[in-house]
């Protein structure tokens, strides 16, 4: 428990005491717990014959193949119970996609913990993520029978400052961009440079490489499509 709280606090005490005992269950666990709740409320509370009909109205209007909207309603019943499963698995593969490069980058600047470490450290750095979860779940819980799921992401860039159209390209990366992520990076720094003893500069490259290409190569495909 001291350790959720101080991660927000006192993070370069967290990261110290992590290094010998991890306990990266615990903010995969809190993370899935809050993914799952916020995904279940929103199924349960949406009104779901709105939902599947704007669900169909969008697969049209992208040129998707055509579905019906019972054929939409069945899917959002799978999705309503598949998030279960699906919340954790997912967040457990990005920790460990997040270990994996920290295991590589670690190498090059001469760091020596092992992908175990490195899972532990992505969990905690990940900890911003309760922040958006807790969030989208107090969205949920005041919203309207018929909101779109994606205006639940009550941290990110399009929520919080641009407010783009429906149509317009750079909704979905608007959208995607969470501004705790931001916050998660600045954990990391802080643990790179806590284990690694590197620069601060050395330790902002590595932390945000990942976020930069990611979201560099996807701002580019949409220019160049647009």
């Amino acid at each position: 428990m001291q350790n959720i709280i101080e991660i927000f606090t006192e993070p370069r005490a967290v990261f110290e005491r992590i290094q010998d005992k991890g306990q990266g269950w615990l903010p995969w666990l809190l993370v899935s717990i809050l993914g799952v709740a916020s995904s279940w409320l929103y199924f349960s509370n949406v009104d779901s014959q709105w939902l599947a009909q704007e669900l169909v109205r969008q697969a049209s209007t992208s040129g998707a193949s055509k579905v019906t909207v019972e054929q939409m309603q069945a899917s959002i019943t799978g999705m309503k119970y598949g998030g279960i499963i699906g919340a954790p698995i997912s967040v457990a593969l990005l920790f460990a996609l997040s270990a994996i490069y920290l295991l590589l980058a670690g190498k090059l600047i001469g760091a020596n913990q092992g992908f175990k470490q490195w899972f532990n450290f992505s969990a905690w750095a990940s900890m911003p993520a309760v922040i958006s979860s807790i969030a989208a779940i107090v969205a949920v819980v005041t919203m309207s029978p018929q909101t779109a799921m994606e205006t639940l992401r009550v941290t990110t860039v399009d929520a919080l400052v641009l407010h783009l159209p429906i149509d317009s390209p750079w909704r979905s990366f608007a959208g995607a961009a969470d501004l705790m992520s931001i916050w998660s990076i600045a954990l990391s720094t802080i643990g790179l440079q806590v284990w690694t003893r590197c620069s601060r500069m050395t330790a902002i490259v590595v932390c945000a490489l990942p976020y930069v290409v990611i979201y560099g190569v996807w701002a580019a495909v949409i220019v160049a499509k647009h």
